[in-house]
């Protein structure tokens, strides 16, 4: 389908006022998509074996016919995942009492099957039981508190009545990186605001944090004979791993492509699956098309 169409239809979807600029696009603003798209691709995988893995554990609960309310009492659940051989993930879920958590439960997650397997460890299946965390595990714990307690001061509101969703990923400099992202269990509407990062340093101590939008912008996905969604970024000269990772969502889920208009390169870029698949200078046109609204 050629470009000129698509963003036709995407305006169609297009909830926010597009101011284009004329700066243009540069090696910086290239380079800092690709970044978007590989950590994008990685935010996938680490949330696609958070569910799998959640499914297997809720599986082997009911298979071995524990008590789950029993089992957790007194204390705190969760799970990190955590990088395993090659492409493997796993995923540890554990309850943390007295400020010690311990590892109740660990399923291995296969990207390529997309299936995780896993079983209770030792000791898991009874109160207070389970086995230690990994080191890494106990810092991924100790950046969900952090995190968490940062997302409780002002400024730092979610779009959604819903449980915002979390990931974090381990970086190369034995880093972290938080998210929050805000979640809706309605499939017809998608909360493109409300996301945040913490980066947290190999000591645990927080060095940086974002906020990916300026306000709230949840959007009609089910409009009928739309292609694609459209929304403004103000912030960045090139889209972040947000939209990148809100395009693979929409692909998955709606069949949907976005498109992001940076406004102040006055850039199209327009996303697939996850993927850049185009960009260029924004039509003039498209500023008068689009209704004003709060931009992101």
């Amino acid at each position: 389908m050629a470009l000129r169409v698509v963003i036709g239809l995407a305006l169609v979807a297009m909830s926010v006022a597009v101011v284009p600029a004329a700066a243009g696009v540069g090696a910086a603003d290239l380079a800092a998509a690709e970044r978007a798209e590989q950590r994008a691709e990685r935010m996938w995988w680490y949330d696609r074996a958070a569910w799998r893995g959640t499914d297997a554990f809720m599986a082997t609960v009911q298979a071995k016919g524990l008590d789950l309310a029993a089992l957790l009492q007194g204390g705190e659940a969760g799970y990190v995942v955590e990088p395993g051989k090659g492409k493997a993930l796993t995923v540890t879920f554990f309850v943390a009492r007295g400020g010690v958590a311990r590892a109740i439960a660990v399923f291995g997650y296969d990207p390529a099957s997309d299936a995780a397997q896993g079983d209770m460890t030792p000791g898991g299946a009874t109160l207070g039981g389970g086995q230690p965390l990994t080191a890494l595990g106990l810092r991924m714990v100790a950046a969900q508190q952090a995190m968490w307690q940062r997302m409780g001061t002002p400024g730092h509101g979610v779009c959604s009545r819903d449980r915002p969703n979390t990931l974090i990923l381990p970086e190369a400099d034995g880093g972290l990186s938080a998210y929050v992202m805000s979640a809706s269990r309605d499939w017809s509407r998608y909360p493109m605001g409300g996301h945040y990062r913490f980066d947290f340093a190999a000591d645990g101590h927080l060095v940086a944090e974002r906020a990916f939008t300026r306000g709230c912008l949840n959007m009609d996905v089910n409009q009928t004979g739309a292609k694609a969604l459209g929304v403004t970024h103000v912030m960045d000269p090139a889209p972040t791993e947000i939209h990148a990772f809100i395009s693979r969502q929409l692909g998955a889920l709606k069949h949907l492509d976005l498109m992001v208009a940076t406004t102040p390169n006055g850039e199209m870029w327009i996303w697939h699956d996850g993927r850049l698949n185009d960009h260029r200078p924004l039509p003039p046109a498209a500023a008068d098309a689009a209704p004003p609204a709060k931009p992101s």
